[in-house]
């Protein structure tokens, strides 16, 4: 559903703020988004169009676009006063994984109780969870040549702490291609498969509204840093977004 508001508002004054925007009251009724519900959003200017990205909406339904696009609705309002923006706003965004990661929190605490007198079973379950989340062995090793052995956005590279990511998900032995595939940090990856990090077909960063207030803030709009050879670049030709 769409709504539009002038560069200029209704007293004659241009917009000085461009990052806040509350959503009518219609809209949010035929949506049924309340307040703390999550949509999917985006904002056209001109021949500006941008990435449809997941917000939260504040206690007044109202939510915080993230500072460059923001940043971009300024500049092109300034250099056409008479623009109108173009919000589309999308059915609430849903989280089917979710209840997937509940039910699996729940199991892994049901099959890690404490028990003292199992630690060397314990042990090998820890190291056999850490195996499978870096990747596919071959896989893996792959990334890591090709990537240096660094992190494509931290570049970190202790190679304890590196993990094979699929950007799209793993459907066996053929998923396995170096193009889709790109070496990230632990704690990165996990935000990818969650979705609150994105690569953009430009091989920007694209960090999630709510992680904006954090340390993974510093990582926004980063450019990949991408192999040598461009036949082993990521197949980003659509922005990624993980579905679990």
């Amino acid at each position: 559903m769409e709504w539009r508001r002038p560069v200029v508002k209704s007293n004659g004054e241009v917009r000085k703020t461009f990052q806040q925007w509350g959503i009518p009251k219609d809209i949010c009724r035929s949506l049924g988004l309340k307040d703390g519900d999550t949509c999917r959003l985006t904002v056209r200017i001109g021949d500006y169009s941008s990435e449809r990205e997941t917000y939260r909406l504040s206690s007044d339904k109202e939510v915080y676009l993230s500072k460059p696009v923001a940043e971009i609705l300024r500049e092109k309002a300034k250099s056409d006063p008479t623009a109108t923006i173009i919000f589309k706003v999308f059915a609430k965004a849903r989280t089917p994984e979710a209840s997937a990661f509940d039910k699996a929190r729940k199991k892994a605490l049901e099959d890690g109780a404490f028990d003292p007198s199992n630690e060397a079973d314990s042990r090998s379950r820890t190291a056999a969870l850490i195996v499978r989340r870096q990747g596919q062995p071959a896989f893996r090793a792959k990334l890591l040549k090709v990537y240096g052995g660094c992190c494509a956005i931290s570049r970190c590279d202790c190679p304890d702490a590196l993990e094979a990511a699929h950007i799209r998900p793993f459907k066996g032995s053929h998923t396995n291609h170096i193009q889709n595939g790109i070496l990230l940090r632990c704690d990165l990856h996990t935000l990818f498969d969650l979705g609150k990090i994105r690569i953009l077909p430009t091989y920007k960063v694209s960090v999630a509204d709510d992680l904006q207030g954090t340390v993974y803030r510093e990582f926004h709009n980063r450019r990949l840093f991408l192999p040598r050879e461009k036949k082993y670049w990521p197949d980003c030709s659509k922005s990624t977004a993980r579905t679990l």
